[in-house]
C-alpha cells in the first residue's frame, strides 16, 4: 500500500475551494516559510517578537553596497536560525534597479535539505502603493510563479 503524500497546512491559512483548510505539498510549504521570514517585521509577532527580516522596510534603508551587504546578511542569518534545519542558503542577492530605486528585489536561492532540491525566490518589494510580488522556481530553472500581494 502506497503512503500517501506529505500535505501541510497552507501558509497564510486559507480555506481550500471544498470549504476545507488549503494545504500544499512539503517544497511549497517551505517556500511559504521562506515568505513568512522574509515578510515579517521584528516586532510583528507577540510571542517572538526577534522573528523575521521585514524586506519591505528595507526598501528605504537606501541602495548603497554597504546597506545591500547588510541585507544579505540580515537575511541569511534570519533564514539559518529560523529554516536552517530544513534548508541551507546558497545565494542571497539583493539590488535596486537604477531608475527605480524605490523598489527593491530580493533574490534567494537556497537547497531544500530532505530532497537535495535546489530552489530560487524572488521578491520585489516597495514600487507602486507598497506592492510586494514574489516569483520562484525549483531546480534553478525558469518555470516561474508570480502573485502579487498589497502593503
Amino acid at each position: 500500500m502506497a503512503a500517501a503524500p506529505e500535505r501541510h497546512l497552507a501558509v497564510p491559512l486559507d480555506l481550500a475551494p471544498g470549504g476545507g483548510l488549503r494545504t500544499c505539498g512539503p517544497e511549497q510549504h517551505l517556500r511559504d516559510l521562506v515568505l513568512q521570514v522574509l515578510l515579517t517585521e521584528p516586532g510583528e509577532r507577540v510571542n517572538r517578537p526577534d522573528f523575521g527580516c521585514g524586506v519591505r522596510r528595507l526598501v528605504f534603508a537606501g541602495g548603497d553596497e554597504i546597506q545591500r551587504a547588510t541585507t544579505r546578511f540580515l537575511i541569511t542569518q534570519n533564514l539559518d536560525r529560523w529554516l536552517g534545519d530544513r534548508l541551507r542558503v546558497e545565494q542571497v542577492d539583493v539590488r535596486a534597479e537604477p531608475g527605480a530605486e524605490e523598489a527593491l528585489l530580493v533574490t534567494v536561492v537556497y537547497v531544500v535539505k530532505q530532497t537535495g532540491t535546489r530552489q530560487s525566490l524572488a521578491v520585489a518589494t516597495g514600487g507602486h502603493g507598497g506592492s510586494v510580488t514574489v516569483a520562484g522556481g525549483i531546480g534553478g530553472t525558469g518555470g516561474l510563479v508570480a502573485a502579487e500581494a498589497g502593503p
